[in-house]
């Protein structure tokens, strides 16, 4: 079996991952990346891993997004849930925490009960990249504010942004639509507490 070298970026989210917690000035440069007003904080511990122009913005943005949010643990390197899924465990927590009873024949996320997380999920494929990065970014501090983590795939979520494109390919189409798809998907099944549980 052929084994791929990592491209450059894993190591710089495997470094943030890794020190987000001790190096506080590390931590505050990267995630004033997350606009484009402050970026320029970011360029000297981020740029270096772009090994093109275009990987640029969007590394910028996801690298921001995982130093800045310590209270969401990391999953275990690309071997945990979409993205898509991680919210719909957040959105599932978020509901019981707040008193709601779904039966186990409900499935969840349901359309009919949109919260914010499917609201901000069923307009993200239309955003470009920096609104699309504030939307998640904003998703992921809802999720620090419940009362159990859920971890969060940072690898996937910083290619999820890399193949962000245009919104006009099928290929930047499918990637933006996976969000929502994921979220969605196996609404029965998996966003159960036992699943929530497995994931810590």
């Amino acid at each position: 079996m052929t084994t791929h070298p990592k491209p450059a970026w894993h190591q710089l989210i495997n470094r943030i991952i890794r020190t987000r917690d001790e190096d506080r000035s590390f931590r505050s440069h990267v995630s004033r990346g997350l606009v484009n007003t402050t970026e320029h904080y970011a360029y000297p511990h981020v740029l270096p891993y772009a090994q093109k122009k275009w990987q640029e913005q969007p590394l910028l943005r996801a690298a921001a997004i995982t130093a800045s949010h310590t209270k969401l643990p990391a999953s275990p390197q690309d071997g945990s849930l979409p993205l898509g899924r991680t919210f719909a465990q957040m959105s599932f927590l978020r509901a019981t925490n707040a008193g709601m009873r779904i039966a186990a024949d409900q499935p969840f996320p349901d359309p009919a009960m949109a919260d914010v997380f499917s609201q901000r999920i069923s307009t993200l494929s239309q955003l470009p990249l920096d609104d699309a990065t504030l939307a998640i970014d904003r998703l992921l501090t809802i999720g620090e504010t419940l009362d159990r983590p859920i971890p969060v795939d940072y690898f996937r979520l910083t290619r999820l942004l890399l193949g962000w494109g245009n919104g006009i390919s099928p290929e930047a189409l499918a990637v933006r639509r996976s969000v929502q798809r994921d979220f969605y998907s196996g609404a029965f099944s998996r966003s159960s507490p036992e699943t929530i549980e497995q994931s810590d």
